[in-house]
């Protein structure tokens, strides 16, 4: 999507937006500038090609294994950055980047240590409340990932520290759509089978190609998801629009 500027800032009104998260949401997927499906779509020929290599090494976690996640963690996280800078039309850079990823894991970080807590402590005397903390930790880990998609963009395109809070009640209306798109976005990974479950190097490939585009899909979709999210709360505290520069140009 196209939106007026002032300056480096991108200035939109409410009204531009139809209103519907299902359908603002998809269309900013369709209007996602073509450089940003190249790079999509080279992370998703590099996640299929480890995922062959990982099929390749046997069953269990192997060198191979630790590699090629190594290797696409942060491609994946590159693409999902570079599409969500392309729908707000925002220039990339090293620093902006760092700051999605720092948004990227306070999302999760309610998950990341939930599960962290039952895997390290759970053997010990008091795994009974070490349980209760964990499963409560994972519980508003989901609530937040499907209620706060628009923190890793928002705090991309902020030098300051974007409140939670601010972006939770700027998508005031829209939660219930919110809660919606994102568990039936999870629900797409489970489309293919895993190349775990391929009998040959062929039908490994095949697995391995339907997995990468799911994941492709599935990751465009968060990322207008969040985008969507960000420009209604922006529409409501305008101190979201951010301050990095608007991007200097396209192919």
């Amino acid at each position: 999507m196209d939106y007026p500027t002032s300056g480096n800032i991108v200035v939109w009104k409410a009204g531009m937006m139809k209103g519907n998260l299902f359908g603002d949401v998809f269309g900013e997927i369709g209007g996602l500038p073509c450089r940003a499906w190249i790079v999509m779509c080279l992370f998703g020929i590099v996640m299929a090609g480890a995922d062959v290599l990982g099929w390749s090494s046997g069953p269990g976690l192997s060198s191979i294994d630790y590699v090629s996640a190594s290797i696409t963690a942060p491609l994946g996280l590159f693409a999902a950055y570079f599409a969500g800078m392309s729908m707000v039309s925002r220039r990339v850079s090293g620093l902006s980047f760092l700051r999605f990823i720092f948004g990227v894991f306070s999302l999760f970080s309610f998950l990341i240590i939930g599960i962290g807590s039952i895997l390290v402590l759970l053997p010990s005397p008091y795994k009974g409340i070490i349980l209760t903390v964990a499963l409560t930790l994972i519980f508003f880990g989901w609530l937040a990932l499907a209620f706060l998609p628009s923190w890793p963009i928002a705090q991309a395109l902020s030098s300051k520290l974007v409140s939670p809070t601010r972006l939770f009640h700027g998508t005031k209306g829209h939660r219930g759509s919110l809660f919606l798109i994102f568990f039936v976005g999870g629900s797409f990974n489970n489309l293919v089978p895993s190349t775990a479950a391929a009998k040959s190097l062929g039908e490994a490939m095949v697995y391995a190609v339907g997995n990468s585009a799911v994941s492709v899909f599935t990751i465009t979709l968060f990322v207008a998801l969040s985008v969507t999210a960000w420009r209604y709360a922006s529409a409501n505290d305008k101190t979201l629009y951010g301050d990095e520069p608007r991007a200097a140009g396209v192919f």
